[in-house]
């Protein structure tokens, strides 16, 4: 058994229409094929960032999909959750505001203590997971 804490982050997936209708996707001069490539390297880092970390660091991918809600019933099920990170992908789109609220709201039946984390984007996940949940070693 894993001495890590275990922590759930929810992202919207590569190549989700949400990503290109996002705030910050809009806008003169945003180039969505730069856009896309970037957002995956921050992922990619993200993900990498939390290795040797006292966090046991896992994302699911999804969007608001007609499945959503069985296949994140059964993802908060499969651990004893410590922390969910909700990404600004998720959180910062306006269209999304119904979703965001179904992710908490579900988390927060189905993992009752569950520290919830909010970063400003891919490379601040790990600053927000050690400030809402702090170790002694973190």
């Amino acid at each position: 058994m894993s001495s890590q804490l275990p922590v759930l982050c929810i992202g919207l997936p590569d190549g989700h229409p949400a990503i290109d209708s996002h705030p910050l996707a809009q806008g003169p001069g945003v180039d969505k094929a730069q856009l896309h490539a970037k957002l995956k390297v921050q992922l990619q880092a993200m993900e990498k960032s939390f290795d040797g970390t006292p966090y046991e660091f896992e994302v699911f991918y999804t969007g608001p999909d007609a499945d959503f809600e069985e296949r994140y019933l059964a993802k908060l099920k499969e651990k004893k959750w410590k922390a969910l990170v909700v990404g600004f992908g998720v959180r910062g789109h306006p269209g999304l505001t119904e979703f965001f609220e179904e992710v908490v709201n579900m988390a927060h039946k189905e993992v009752p203590g569950v520290v919830f984390c909010f970063n400003t984007s891919p490379d601040s996940s790990l600053a927000s997971v050690q400030r809402n949940l702090p170790t002694a070693a973190a």
